[in-house]
Formats: structure tokens, sequence, C-alpha cells
């Protein structure tokens, strides 16, 4: 008697006793064993393997997986799981509530329910995953049926955050045009909204669309560990060091990408920022020369940002020497005042009551 004539029944017992691998490798032996088994396969990757296939087909793209997974009842609301990840997001989490108790009265474009979101809800799930790795087709098949576009992952991250870091501007724009509202605030630590990470990356292109769909060059975190705005991650350097999702993009740009597309994301900011909140901090003229920003002195300096103040006690001039840039030398050189010249600032007199 061949093995091909053997009852299902008979089949199914044997699977029973086999591995996942061996018995993948007799599904595909021949049409029949596929047929039968290949289901077999499927219902005990969502029963022992807590449907680990979905996120393969996440990333890879390959939504025919899912939609099989579908069929042989898997969910697609399913978030990953491990010890580590657990325990991870419970710890942040619990710090974020903590800071949100404390409170801030400011208006945010915050969720409703994120005030009583339990640390259940922490995990990436199978939309994080098409983010990231960049797949349209199945990121807008998960949308379609009802997957959540606002739930977090262990880290904080919205899955658009995730396709800003990685500068995947068609995935950004489908979120956007699902109605996902670019100044929604996460909790993530570094980069808290979409903007804050496309900055991060140095993707200019993904900073002008979002900048186009109505987002804030000034919105900042809901945290005091937060409170930078899109323009000061720009200028910043010492956030870089603070998260791996960071340190990865370095290490696949590399450093003089990212410090290029982030003087790109700076000049759109400050065409997006009200003169007087520029202004008003004068570091920003310091910043950009200590980054060697060209083009961003040049734009500040178009704006009226006067070359002789100074910042730290030195001028901006001195710095850019210090730092032997010689094209920002030569561009603020001709606009000092010297020092004889400048006004001393009269001290207020205190009027007696």
């Amino acid at each position: 008697m061949s093995f091909q004539s053997l009852p299902n029944e008979l089949l199914y017992m044997i699977s029973g006793q086999l591995r996942r691998p061996d018995l993948n490798a007799l599904a595909q032996t021949c049409q029949q064993f596929y047929a039968f088994l290949n289901s077999t396969l499927y219902f005990d990757n969502i029963r022992l393997n807590h449907s680990s296939a979905l996120f393969w087909a996440a990333s890879t793209g390959s939504l025919g997986t899912i939609q099989r997974m579908l069929a042989h009842g898997a969910d697609l609301q399913i978030r990953a799981e491990s010890a580590a990840a657990t325990q991870l997001g419970l710890n942040y989490l619990k710090s974020q509530n903590m800071t949100r108790k404390r409170g801030s009265a400011r208006t945010r474009h915050t969720r409703s329910k994120k005030e009583s979101l339990s640390f259940s809800a922490c995990g990436e799930t199978l939309l994080h995953r098409a983010a990231e790795w960049n797949q349209e087709a199945v990121a807008k098949y998960l949308l379609d049926n009802g997957c959540d576009m606002l739930s977090i992952d262990m880290y904080g991250y919205y899955p658009i955050q995730l396709a800003a870091h990685r500068g995947h501007e068609s995935l950004v724009r489908l979120f956007l045009e699902k109605g996902f509202h670019p100044n929604t605030l996460s909790w993530a630590r570094t980069d808290p909204s979409a903007i804050h990470s496309a900055v991060c990356g140095g993707y200019s292109g993904i900073v002008k669309l979002l900048l186009d769909h109505g987002a804030d060059a000034n919105l900042k975190g809901s945290s005091s560990n937060n409170e930078y705005s899109p323009l000061d991650l720009a200028f910043s350097e010492h956030w870089a060091t603070k998260t791996q999702n960071i340190l990865d993009l370095q290490n696949a740009l590399g450093p003089e990408h990212m410090r290029g597309g982030q003087e790109n994301c700076a000049l759109l900011l400050i065409d997006h920022t009200a003169p007087h909140e520029i202004f008003e901090d004068d570091r920003y003229l310091l910043l950009a020369v200590k980054k060697n920003y060209v083009k961003v002195v040049q734009a500040l300096l178009d704006l009226g940002i006067d070359p002789n103040t100074c910042l730290l006690g030195r001028r901006a001039l001195r710095h850019a020497k210090d730092f032997k840039l010689k094209e920002l030398v030569d561009l603020l050189e001709p606009l000092i005042t010297p020092a004889s010249q400048l006004k001393p600032k009269r001290k207020k007199r205190k009027t007696e009551p």
C-alpha cells in the first residue's frame, strides 16, 4: 500500500508526530499532501506559534499568506509577543502613565482612549511590521480590513512613525489619506510624532508631505522628557544616542546622509515657523553654525537674525572660526560690526515705590 493511498485520518495522525519543518517538507512532496497538510500547518501556526506566519507575511509582502491565515481563523488585530518585549512595554507605558498623571493642560491631537489604554495594548502589530518593511499593498489591505493605525508598539510608536523613520514616503501618504492626523502625539521618548520621526532620519520629502497636510513645525511632546520641536531635532546632536532605532538609522544611512537631510528639513521647518518664534530663540544661529548648516545660516540671516548677537558669550563668527568652517566664516565676517561700534545695552533703572 503506497503512502499516498493512506486515508486522511492516518495522515493526520502521522502529521501530529512530525516536527514543523518535516511536516512542511512532506506537504511539498505532492499536490495531494499539500492540499491536506497545508491547512494543518496554518492551524498549528495559529494555535502553537501565535500566528508568526502573519508577521512574516507582513514583512515580506506575502498578501496571499495573510489571506489564507485569515481563512483559517487568524486574527488581524494580533500583537507580537515575547517576554522581553512585553516587559519593556509594561515598564515604558507605566512610566508614561505616571507622567501623564502629573499632567499638562495643553490641548493636543491625542487619541481620546489613550488615557484608559491598558498595558496589554502595547506590542507590535501587523501594521507596524508592514510600515517598517515598506509593504504598501499589505498595509493598505490591513487598513481596509479594520487594523488600527493608532495602535502603538512597545516603544510607543505609531505605524506611520516607523514608515517616516525609514523614509517610506508612499506609506506615510497612505496613512494620511486614511485619516491619520499629522499632529497626533505618541508616547515615544525622542520623536513623539511623525514629523519628528522624519526629521530624525533626515527625510525632507516626508517632512514637506506632513507640513502640506497640516503638521505643526513647532509641535512638542507631551512630557518633560521630549519637549523638543522638529526644528530642535534638526539641530540637536545629543538625542541621536538615545534610542537603538536612531543608531540603526545612522548605521544604515550613514551620518553624512542624515546630516544633509536634516539640513534640508531645517530649511523647510524654518519656512513654516512663525518668525517671532525664531527670533525669540537666538540659539538657532549658533546651532546652525555648529552643525555647519551653511544654507540654514543664510536663511536665518535673510530672516533678519543679528549675526552680532552673543551666544554663550561669543558671536557666531567666533564659533565658526573655532570649528574652522571657512565657508561660514566667509559668510559671517562681512556682516560683523566691530565691537567698538556696538552700542552697549542700557541697564534698566529700578524705580522706587
